[in-house]
């Protein structure tokens, strides 16, 4: 394996690095610029990174490299007049961010002179391949916009693909390049040249075959919008004779053997100005056009999106086909939720379909200050989960990002920034390469729900090797595992830094965590099992502000022989006690032990509980850690109900980070939130004696509510759920419909009906200031409210907002409603008096 791009690094003895790419003189440069020894950004483990800049330095300056994880690893100075790079070795793979800064003298403040970043890979992390890129069990590749870019680019970004094992590229083979003038011009000289560099770096290209040309456009070409006759259905003579000249150009009698043929991108959604029965024509018509040539070609959909804007479009068009597919194509860009989603539809509207499933277009942006580390996780997880569907291809949405600015969507999909400088994703793609390429999908381990723990198998170093690949849906959590089957592996995070471990006592941990983990076994899948907790504690406890609860932990040995040790509590702010507890277990035995923890007197931000069991009969110390809630105080309510005024002073202020949009990543701009004046809200929570107050002031610049009682999310409304300390759990749904204001409780305690309920509920909207007030009474005789309100209660609530399209999204106070019903995710709220 190897890391360097030298084809695009270097032209005529001059390094090409995006923003860094202008020749400078000492004269005209009035800061110094560094730029790595290798242009690429990419260092093998062990390697020395080395930043020159090609003018001596003017002024002292100082710099410091970091982890993802903000962790200082290196610093240094450097004086003036000289010539001296920026150097260190760093000691295992990762990402590393370089500042660069102009020391300050007396008052003055440091001036920040750069930044920039650099990847280590690790070259014996990869496992054997197949020869051939597009037959392995499962197809990891990627989608690049490599042929709108000038050559040199073409060159860095397929070069790139392969240092990343990329093993297939979906790209756009635009018609309108080809043909931009008439049916008699033909020009191949971009797609020969990109096409010869995929091949070179054993890429396998899946082609798209769209957009119409204007000449060969059904739609009107007198429109400034390109889009109203690219997006049109094209006419379908000319189009199947593009298909057919560019299959027999670079099909199977060709040096190139091309073998993917996408026909259109998203037609159920804008990319297609058609109906449904206008694209099975075209399709058809296509893959009549393309077997004529090569009877062996893959031909799949153009992709279909998870935003379902045209809710029948895929079944009417498989009605109004006469030929599938070879491959269905879906694409997501959601969360890793969205997968189970996109797949669902499908299967839902196609359920007798036995063929390939690909996701070929799923990725996650990092824009609006994302976290880079969510999207280098999503990648993983997103990978894994559509494995595990059962799809035979996952092709990560973007190599590259299309542009430079973090508050845009479509310029924050890449692996690599614009100038190719890297992310964490590329560090994730690279070991998610690495460690299951070549590998099927065996099956998932049975480890309890909000845990993933996937089995992949194939060719090893040494013969058949495993990969588990483990993640935890919820945030801070680390929950400690063991295998039985194996004696030794190594495990593997997703920057790339790798560990051995070895088994004791017949077995070999493991840990399930927020971030994913890969850990690579030499035996058969099949003869690994999971032998359950060792520690059994719950995800989070939550205590009053400044009160005193218990925790709860039940030790079971899972080794044949008695377990002597310790357990440890380490935490910050929080009180535990006692901070030490000894363990003395029979083989097989276990043991339940619990300990006092107090909440600090202030502050509402949850803490990591670390719990540690160390015993010389483990194969090594076991750790789990979960999170400390303090409950907020909700206060007593005595005013007059439905008097809004009353409400001065929040518990909760809702913040944009507290925006969930269905469509973000989606090209449809009027489907994404559109600042603070578009949804934003404050959360009252208050009590009675007999009754739960509840209030939410909610800003929305449009109000619509025209659904059925069943269905009032699907317009403006709020969403309440509690938990009670007895168990209950309940959700509501309250709105203000042209009835006036209606309440729907969808989710009952077992053994309580649902459906509407007629509780004191006041809804108000001023259209004047934009807003729509809703206050919320909710009586003891509830099963567990008395509890409760004797108590206290987790809560949540979100305010969903349509803006005439449908429902958009909406603004919550924690996750656990929205996208899953989770009530461990709830904010704990004290109403004792």
């Amino acid at each position: 394996m190897y890391f360097r791009i030298t084809a695009a690094s270097v032209l005529g003895g001059a390094l090409l690095l995006g923003t860094y790419a202008r020749a400078q003189t000492p004269t005209s440069l009035a800061k110094p610029k560094f730029v790595p020894s290798h242009p690429d950004f990419l260092y093998k483990s062990g390697e020395t990174i080395s930043l020159a800049s090609p003018i001596a330095v003017p002024t002292a300056l100082r710099w410091e490299a970091t982890e993802l994880d903000g962790a200082k690893v290196a610093e240094g100075t450097l004086t003036p007049a000289a010539k001296t790079p920026i150097q260190w070795t760093p000691t295992q793979p990762g990402i590393y961010y370089v500042r660069v800064e102009r020391t300050g003298t007396g008052a003055d403040k440091p001036e920040l002179l750069q930044e920039l970043r650099v990847a280590v890979l690790d070259p014996d992390l990869p496992r054997p391949r197949l020869q051939q890129n597009d037959q392995e069990p499962y197809i990891i590749g990627v989608c690049a916009h490599a042929a709108s870019e000038n050559g040199l680019n073409i060159d860095r970004e397929t070069a790139l693909m392969g240092a990343l094992n990329m093993r297939m590229c979906r790209y756009d083979f635009n018609w309108h390049v080809v043909q931009p003038n008439g049916p008699d011009e033909w020009k191949w000289d971009v797609y020969d040249r990109l096409i010869a560099a995929f091949v070179r770096n054993r890429v396998t290209p899946e082609s798209i075959m769209a957009y119409s040309t204007k000449w060969g456009s059904t739609g009107p070409t007198d429109t400034a919008d390109w889009s109203d006759w690219a997006k049109a259905p094209p006419r379908i003579e000319p189009y199947t004779k593009f298909l057919t000249e560019t299959v027999k150009r670079y099909g199977p009698t060709s040096p190139y053997k091309l073998r993917y043929w996408e026909i259109w991108n998203e037609p159920d959604i804008a990319f297609w100005k058609g109906t449904a029965e206008q694209y099975g024509e075209l399709f058809d018509a296509s893959m009549k056009a393309i077997k004529a040539v090569d009877p062996n070609a893959m031909i799949m959909n153009g992709g279909f999106s998870e935003t379902r804007r045209r809710p029948t479009f895929i079944s009417d068009w498989w009605k109004a086909s006469k030929i599938h597919p070879d491959i269905v194509a879906l694409h997501s860009h959601m969360d890793p939720q969205g997968l189970y989603s996109a797949d669902s539809h499908f299967k839902s509207d196609v359920p007798d379909w036995k063929g390939q499933i690909w996701m070929n277009e799923a990725g996650y942006s990092s824009f609006r200050g994302g976290s880079e580390r969510d999207q280098a996780q999503y990648l993983i997880k997103k990978i894994a989960i559509s494995a595990s569907l059962g799809h035979r291809a996952y092709l990560w949405y973007d190599l590259r990002d299309d542009g430079t600015d973090n508050n845009e969507i479509e310029h924050n999909w890449g692996l690599v920034k614009r100038d190719f400088q890297p992310k964490a994703s590329l560090n994730a793609a690279y070991t998610c390469t690495s460690l299951l390429g070549g590998k099927r999908f065996v099956k998932a381990l049975p480890v309890g729900d909000g845990l993933s723990a996937l089995l992949f198998e194939g060719p090893g170093k040494n013969g058949v090797e495993t990969t588990l690949v483990t993640w935890a849906n919820r945030k801070n959590t680390v929950i400690p595992r063991f295998l039985v089957g194996a004696k030794s592996g190594t495990t593997t995070n997703l920057l790339g830094q790798s560990t051995a471990v070895n088994a004791k006592g017949g077995l070999l941990g493991y840990t399930i965590s927020s971030s994913p983990q890969f850990f690579t076994l030499p035996v058969a899948a099949t003869s690994l099992k999971d032998s359950g907790q060792l520690l059994a504690l719950p995800t989070s406890v939550e205590v009053p502000i400044g009160a005193t609860g218990t925790l709860s932990i039940t030790i079971t040995n899972r080794s044949a022989q008695p377990l002597q040790g310790t357990l440890k509590f380490q935490t910050s702010a929080w009180s535990i006690a006692p901070a030490e507890v000894p363990i003395s277990l029979a083989a097989g035995a276990k043991d339940t032990k619990t300990v006092k923890v107090t909440a600090p007197n202030s502050g509402l931000a949850a803490q990591t509980l670390k719990i540690t069991l160390a015993a010389p009969q483990l194969p090594q110390a076991v750790s789990a850690e979960i999170s400390l809630r303090p409950a907020l105080r909700a206060p007593a309510d005595s005013g007059t109900p439905g008097d809004f005024a009353r409400w001065k002073t929040p518990l909760v202020a809702l913040e944009p980070r507290n925006l969930v949009g269905l469509f973000e990543a989606t090209p449809m701009r009027e489907l994404h939130f559109q600042g603070p004046n578009d949804l934003n809200a404050q959360i009252f929570v208050a009590h009675t004696n007999d009754e739960l107050v509840l209030a939410v002031k909610a800003s929305d610049d449009t109000h619509i509510q025209n659904e059925a009682i069943t269905e009032l999310w699907k317009g403006d409304s709020l969403q309440f759920a509690l938990q009670a300390p007895t168990g209950q759990f309940y959700e509501w749904t309250a709105a203000l419909t042209k009835e006036g204001p209606r309440l729907m409780q969808s989710v009952s305690p077992q053994g309580q009906p649902v459906g509407p309920r007629t509780f004191p509920l006041f809804i108000n909207r001023d259209e004047a200031s934009k807003t729509t007030w809703y206050e919320l009474r909710l009586p003891a005789k509830l099963p567990g409210l008395r509890a409760a309100l004797d108590g206290s209660a987790s809560m949540s609530l979100l305010v969903n907002d349509n803006d005439g399209q449908g429902r958009k999204g909406w603004i919550e106070w924690t996750p656990g409603i929205g996208q899953t019903k989770d009530p461990q995710s709830y904010q704990p709220v004290s109403l004792q008096p």
